[in-house]
């Protein structure tokens, strides 16, 4: 079984600081003409036609229940953050929700030391980091369907950022890690712009690729981008880097790479196909309506060589 991916052009990368970002851009003429209709998790739970909610009063720390009373189907994408409710949560693989539909989505939780009701459902908030967005995907073991993954990994993680960006959370909350150095990653901000027209972005931190996102369409992109970028920009933070940087050669060879993947599908969560793939130093993701909605991948783990006092 495997993922049809259609041609991918890398454009010309956009540096600072040691980050490199390099946009993706589909070939028009290899996409299906009627792309599915949806709206995006945090428009449909602006508009408040899409909520999401504890799976019960006791809650579940590793899934939550959405309802979508919309007339369309909601996108919510891996990594994204979800606050409120009994904790913080991230969203653990691209689910996408059913018109008028009740679904449970899978979760980690962002925020270990608070289990305690704040409020009857969650909003909105950033994306998590290139590197949490790894653990995510590490836990999938080839031949299983359903998908795994380390909670206790996940909570590591949290703290490991936090020491090394120089945050206290009482209740280890990876969303403090922003709040605390907000400032810091909106003086960034304006050098990472979304690229025009691009369907997706690779990401490289020194002469090192760490993930790629390609999405069905550049609209999508445009949508996302501000929290994407501050997931990414968090990371950034940590690492300082001199000497080689990432080349456009070396993203496409990785998107070649991609496709050789013995991708297999696993357990559907919405509509749709979630497949993944791990091999040859890369762990990927997909979900699909009959094309591509989402692909992602994890390429090489950030780890920092400087960290900010």
């Amino acid at each position: 079984m495997s993922v049809e991916i259609p041609e991918v052009r890398v454009g010309e990368a956009i540096r600072c600081e040691g980050l490199s970002l390099f946009p993706l851009y589909y070939e028009r003429s290899m996409l299906f003409q009627d792309m599915p209709d949806y709206v995006l998790s945090h428009e449909a739970m602006a508009a408040g036609t899409c909520v999401v909610r504890e799976v019960s009063e006791q809650g579940s720390v590793c899934d939550l229940l959405v309802e979508n009373d919309g007339d369309l189907p909601v996108l919510f994408l891996e990594g994204a953050e979800l606050r409120g409710a009994k904790q913080n949560r991230a969203i653990n693989t691209t689910v996408i929700v059913a018109a008028k539909c009740r679904t449970r989505i899978p979760v980690y939780c962002v925020e270990r030391g608070r289990w305690s009701q704040t409020c009857g459902q969650f909003h909105v908030g950033s994306h998590c980091p290139p590197s949490m967005r790894r653990l995510f995907k590490e836990g999938w073991v080839p031949g299983r369907r359903k998908l795994g993954g380390s909670q206790s990994a996940v909570w590591a993680e949290v703290r490991r950022k936090h020491g090394s960006l120089n945050v206290f959370s009482a209740t280890e909350d990876m969303a403090e890690a922003l709040e605390r150095r907000r400032e810091l990653v909106e003086q960034m901000e304006d050098r990472f712009r979304c690229p025009a027209n691009a369907d997706g972005i690779a990401l490289a931190i020194g002469d090192g690729l760490v993930c790629i996102d390609i999405l069905d369409k550049p609209s999508t992109l445009e949508k996302v981008w501000d929290r994407l970028r501050q997931g990414f920009l968090l990371d950034m933070l940590e690492v300082r880097r001199i000497g080689q940087e990432a080349s456009r050669a070396e993203v496409a060879d990785v998107l070649r790479r991609m496709r050789r993947l013995p991708w297999q599908l696993v357990e559907p969560i919405g509509m749709g196909q979630q497949y993944r793939a791990r091999g040859d130093g890369i762990l990927a993701a997909a979900l699909c309506l009959d094309m591509p909605i989402h692909l992602s991948a994890s390429v090489a783990r950030v780890r920092p060589d400087e960290t900010i006092g």
